[in-house]
Protein backbone atom coordinates (compact mmCIF):
# COMPACT_ATOMS: atom_id res chain seq x y z
CA UNK A 1 0.00 0.00 0.00
CA UNK A 2 2.71 2.19 0.75
CA UNK A 3 4.94 2.00 -2.29
CA UNK A 4 1.34 3.00 -4.78
CA UNK A 5 1.06 5.75 -2.34
CA UNK A 6 4.29 6.92 -2.70
CA UNK A 7 3.92 6.14 -6.76
CA UNK A 8 0.88 8.52 -6.53
CA UNK A 9 2.67 11.22 -4.47
CA UNK A 10 5.43 11.16 -6.89
CA UNK A 11 3.01 11.48 -9.85
CA UNK A 12 1.47 14.38 -8.27
CA UNK A 13 4.67 15.83 -7.34
CA UNK A 14 6.24 15.90 -10.56
CA UNK A 15 2.47 16.49 -12.31
CA UNK A 16 2.36 19.72 -9.93
CA UNK A 17 6.05 20.64 -10.81
CA UNK A 18 5.06 20.27 -14.81
CA UNK A 19 2.42 22.40 -14.23
CA UNK A 20 4.10 24.99 -11.84
CA UNK A 21 6.97 25.12 -14.51
CA UNK A 22 4.21 25.46 -17.11
CA UNK A 23 2.45 28.57 -15.60
CA UNK A 24 6.39 29.73 -15.27
CA UNK A 25 6.56 29.55 -18.66
CA UNK A 26 3.26 31.25 -19.44
CA UNK A 27 3.91 34.10 -17.08
CA UNK A 28 7.30 34.54 -18.68
CA UNK A 29 5.49 34.66 -22.28
CA UNK A 30 3.16 37.43 -21.03
CA UNK A 31 5.86 39.49 -19.75
CA UNK A 32 7.40 39.51 -22.92
CA UNK A 33 3.97 39.71 -24.63
CA UNK A 34 3.52 42.81 -22.49
CA UNK A 35 6.88 44.12 -23.31
CA UNK A 36 6.19 44.31 -26.64
CA UNK A 37 2.78 45.56 -26.51
CA UNK A 38 4.06 48.40 -24.34
CA UNK A 39 7.23 48.71 -27.08
CA UNK A 40 4.37 49.12 -30.07
CA UNK A 41 2.59 51.65 -27.92
CA UNK A 42 5.26 53.69 -27.57
CA UNK A 43 6.11 53.49 -31.75
CA UNK A 44 2.71 54.55 -31.96
CA UNK A 45 3.15 57.36 -29.55
CA UNK A 46 6.24 58.32 -32.15
CA UNK A 47 4.40 57.81 -35.23
CA UNK A 48 1.86 59.98 -33.98
CA UNK A 49 3.76 62.89 -32.83
CA UNK A 50 5.78 62.61 -36.18
CA UNK A 51 2.50 63.13 -37.71
CA UNK A 52 1.16 65.71 -35.76
CA UNK A 53 4.74 67.34 -36.30
CA UNK A 54 4.03 66.60 -39.92
CA UNK A 55 0.70 68.10 -40.23
CA UNK A 56 1.88 71.04 -37.83
CA UNK A 57 4.99 71.34 -40.67
CA UNK A 58 2.56 71.51 -43.53
CA UNK A 59 0.25 73.79 -42.17
CA UNK A 60 3.12 75.72 -41.58
CA UNK A 61 4.33 75.62 -45.15
CA UNK A 62 0.59 76.19 -46.53
CA UNK A 63 0.87 79.14 -44.55
CA UNK A 64 3.79 80.63 -45.35
CA UNK A 65 2.73 79.78 -49.25
CA UNK A 66 -0.38 81.65 -48.52
CA UNK A 67 1.88 84.58 -47.12
CA UNK A 68 4.18 84.65 -50.29
CA UNK A 69 1.49 84.52 -52.73
CA UNK A 70 0.18 87.74 -50.41
CA UNK A 71 3.28 89.49 -51.12
CA UNK A 72 3.41 88.86 -54.87
CA UNK A 73 -0.56 90.58 -55.17
CA UNK A 74 1.15 93.31 -53.04
CA UNK A 75 3.77 93.69 -54.83
CA UNK A 76 1.51 93.29 -58.58
CA UNK A 77 -0.68 96.21 -56.96
CA UNK A 78 2.35 98.25 -56.43
CA UNK A 79 3.61 97.79 -60.16
CA UNK A 80 0.10 98.55 -61.26
CA UNK A 81 0.53 101.61 -59.63
CA UNK A 82 3.76 102.66 -60.93
CA UNK A 83 2.14 101.71 -64.30
CA UNK A 84 -0.51 103.95 -63.58
CA UNK A 85 1.96 106.84 -62.43
CA UNK A 86 3.91 106.40 -65.89
CA UNK A 87 0.94 106.06 -67.56
CA UNK A 88 -0.28 109.85 -66.05
CA UNK A 89 3.32 111.14 -66.03
CA UNK A 90 3.49 110.31 -69.58
CA UNK A 91 0.36 112.15 -70.43
CA UNK A 92 1.31 115.38 -68.15
CA UNK A 93 4.77 115.73 -70.22
CA UNK A 94 2.67 115.37 -73.53
CA UNK A 95 0.53 118.17 -72.56
CA UNK A 96 3.25 120.33 -71.16
CA UNK A 97 5.52 119.76 -74.63
CA UNK A 98 2.13 120.78 -76.37
CA UNK A 99 1.86 124.10 -74.31
CA UNK A 100 5.85 124.29 -74.46
CA UNK A 101 5.37 124.22 -78.49
CA UNK A 102 2.30 126.79 -78.42
CA UNK A 103 4.00 129.16 -76.62
CA UNK A 104 7.06 129.28 -78.44
CA UNK A 105 4.84 129.83 -81.56
CA UNK A 106 3.44 132.57 -79.31
CA UNK A 107 6.81 133.67 -78.37
CA UNK A 108 7.54 133.31 -82.40
CA UNK A 109 4.42 135.26 -83.29
CA UNK A 110 5.16 138.02 -80.93
CA UNK A 111 8.88 138.89 -82.19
Amino acid sequence: MRKPLLFLLAVLFSLTSAFSQTREELEKKRKEIQTEIEELQKTQRSMSKDKKTSLSQLSLVQNKLKKRQAVIENINSQVNMIDNDIFMNNREIYRLQKQIDTLKEQYARTI
